[in-house]
């Protein structure tokens, strides 16, 4: 065998292990999507235990006798409907501060993951916890879209909640609705699965847009340290293509850019694209 047989084959063989390499990052990158919707649903049973249920029961309480209906009912103006007010704020501040907790701490895992798994199979090494810790608090630090990830919690989903319940609240009340009703348009229609509601609905959504979001940012964190260790100058975005791949990530989809200067997932609310190595032998 030629000097120029041997080296043929030896890019070959490379050319190889680069596919094999994309076939174990699709394979990770679909388990990990399942990771995410597990933990979404989880999420899900959460809130309704620690957000909604106190909320409901403190509305009921709040409500309970008062019979007094009409416009010139006003929350803020009557002591024991802002006593009301202020005990379901509070419920779902609170229930809400252990959904937030309970998202930091998979979001931890993720990256955790992403790193243990990425560094060994693009780098031959193995991160020290340490590295993770550190790892750990950029999840917390760097934005994305503009804000961390406690922020969006609080302006996609806290503040907005907050309106939602106590705009329900004054309209039942100037609209003559009883305390059952009002209570039911909370929790949502027994038909729709109790998906319907002021803070069975929209809340959620939220929850599973941030979910989505912010793992997206947790792993792309990852996956792009791990590449800067590896010393790979270019890595390339891909989408996930379906009907609901948003124009900017079908735009940015096979697009390549320089490690350490490019954008990185997630683009939007509820991004599902991710980034992968350019490794030309």
């Amino acid at each position: 065998m030629t000097l120029t047989d041997g080296a043929f084959l030896s890019r070959r063989n490379l050319r190889r292990g680069i596919r094999d390499l994309l076939r174990r990052l699709n394979r990770h990158e679909l388990l990990t999507a399942r990771t995410v919707r597990g933990k979404q649903n989880q999420l899900r049973r959460e809130f309704q235990r620690l957000v909604i249920e106190p909320a409901l029961s403190a509305t009921a309480r709040g409500l309970a006798g008062f019979e007094e209906r009409g416009s010139q009912v006003l929350l803020e103006q009557i002591p024991q409907l802002a006593a009301m007010q202020a005990e379901v704020a509070r419920s779902i501040k609170f229930g809400l501060d252990e959904v937030r907790l309970n998202l930091q701490d998979f979001l931890y895992e993720l990256a955790d993951y992403e790193s243990e798994w990425s560094n060994p199979v693009l780098y031959g090494y193995r991160p020290t916890r340490a590295e993770l810790d550190r790892l750990d608090a950029e999840v917390d630090r760097v934005p994305f879209m503009g804000k961390q990830t406690a922020k969006w919690f609080r302006s996609f989903l806290e503040e907005p909640t907050l309106s939602r319940v106590d705009a329900w609240i004054q309209q039942g009340l100037n609209d003559g609705l009883s305390t059952d009703e009002i209570v039911r348009g909370l929790r949502g229609s027994k038909r729709s699965g109790y998906t319907d509601g002021v803070l069975s609905g929209q809340p959620v959504h939220a929850l599973y847009a941030l979910t989505r979001t912010a793992a997206t940012h947790a792993s792309a964190l990852a996956r792009i340290e791990a590449l800067e260790k590896l010393g790979v100058e270019n890595y390339q975005w891909v989408a996930t293509l379906d009907n609901r791949t948003s124009l900017i990530c079908a735009s940015r989809d096979g697009e390549i850019y320089k490690t350490g200067e490019g954008p990185l997932p997630p683009a939007h609310p509820n991004c599902r694209s991710t980034i992968v190595p350019i490794m030309d032998p």
